[in-house]
């Protein structure tokens, strides 16, 4: 509503004429132009016309600066949410978000287009890595206590939590997520589901980074049963994928094959190629650790990794390398394995230990080849890389990849 529309709106609820409000101060046929929004009043002549209708100037024009922030919100949004190929798009897209919505930041007011877009301005500064984020989502959060959003508030809490987590401070992180939901408890917030299953997705995340997989996958159940009992199935596919993950990294044959198969059932559900790709995936890993099938394994890959998303391409190539590894392949393992790089979007320790293990068979392969110079270099920085990441059975095997290089040249 523009501001004309909104003086005639409040004119005729308080069913005053033009002649009436117009007075002394104003002709009738320019407040005419006013209400018909084909001149704009000066300073003077709106507070004139708000003093006649009894608001403030503020009142008057909150409503036309809502509009205004509405149109904003709505392209700021079709940006954000707008699909990237690359990093280099994903990362303009966010620097174009944040440049739109700077030049208003001191024209935001108390309601839910000012808290939205101080969210995503924040959000955006965040992922394009600029300074200064926190304030502006701190005063969002706020707004949107004060609006009674709760679903909103709850985002904001869990990306605090993921801010945290991506410097690598998994306790610091699960602890900002419990008190956020704590908060939410103690003032007896109602959370809708979805909010609630983000919030029990995110707490599985951070119990197994720090490496309490009991309790991890006590939450993941609970969650799984709210999820059927609600008929929402929100997050379930990330809930199984991550305990698949376990289940490779601690070569879990039984935790792997039981969720793989609920992921199967979803995927069916979802008629989505990348489920059976993931799911192929896992089984070939099962293949290697408890089979030794490499060639089986290879035969799964190639035929459903023209599936994977540029995503989860490092972990399909690393799980290449390994199979190629195995068949004694070592100098196509090794060239394949030199593909890997590590996207700057992963931080949990369970991404991270699947592509680290590249370095460690890019070190066997080097070992069997005889480059025993190569080999040290690269089982170092496996090790390094590995020091600071939960332990799981590929760090069993980098340690002693380790000694056996380290103790062969000595000796």
């Amino acid at each position: 509503m523009e501001l004309g529309d909104r003086i005639r709106q409040l004119r005729k609820e308080k069913r005053m004429t033009q002649e009436e409000l117009a007075g002394k101060k104003l002709s009738k046929g320019m407040l005419s132009l006013i209400e018909n929004n084909k001149a704009k009043p000066s300073m003077e002549s709106l507070a004139y016309i708000a003093e006649q209708l009894g608001v403030s100037v503020s009142e008057l024009l909150q409503e036309e600066n809502r509009q205004k922030l509405k149109s904003l919100l709505e392209k700021a949004e079709k940006i954000y949410f707008k699909d990237r190929t690359n990093v280099e798009e994903t990362l303009d897209k966010y620097k174009k978000v944040g440049e739109l919505i700077q030049p208003v930041l001191n024209e935001l007011t108390e309601s839910y287009e000012s808290a939205r877009l101080l969210e995503l301005y924040s959000y955006s500064r965040f992922y394009s890595k600029q300074d200064r984020w926190e304030e502006p989502l701190k005063k969002a959060a706020e707004m949107y206590e004060a609006l009674h959003v709760p679903t909103r508030r709850a985002a904001i809490g869990v990306f605090r939590s993921f801010a945290i987590f991506a410097k690598r401070d998994y306790e610091g992180a699960l602890n900002v997520l419990l008190n956020e939901k704590k908060s939410f408890k103690e003032k007896e917030v109602y959370l809708d589901p979805v909010t609630r299953l983000e919030f029990d997705y995110t707490e599985v995340c951070f119990l197994l980074a720090i490496g309490d997989v009991k309790k991890a996958l006590a939450v993941l159940e609970e969650a799984v049963e709210f999820s059927r009992n609600n008929k929402i199935f929100y997050r379930i596919d990330d809930l199984f994928r991550l305990a698949v993950g376990y289940g490779i990294l601690f070569h879990d044959s039984g935790m792997l094959a039981y969720y793989n198969d609920r992921l199967i059932h979803y995927g069916k559900f979802a008629e989505d190629p990348f489920y059976e790709a993931f799911t192929a995936l896992a089984l070939a890993e099962k293949k290697m650790f408890q089979d030794g099938d490499y060639q089986g394994a290879l035969r799964l890959m190639e035929k459903y990794g023209k599936e994977f998303p540029a995503i989860s391409e490092p972990h399909f190539t690393v799980a290449k390398g390994k199979a190629l590894y195995g068949l004694g392949k070592y100098e196509e393992a090794f060239s394949q394995l030199e593909k890997v790089t590590i996207p700057d979007n992963l931080h949990h320790p369970y991404d991270l230990s699947l592509l680290h293990i590249a370095d460690t068979y890019k070190a066997l392969c080097q070992w069997k080849l005889g480059n025993v110079e190569h080999a040290l270099r690269y089982i170092t920085l496996a090790k390094e890389n590995f020091s600071t990441l939960t332990p799981t059975k590929y760090t069993e095997l980098t340690e002693e990849t380790y000694r056996k290089i380290v103790d062969a040249i000595k000796n």
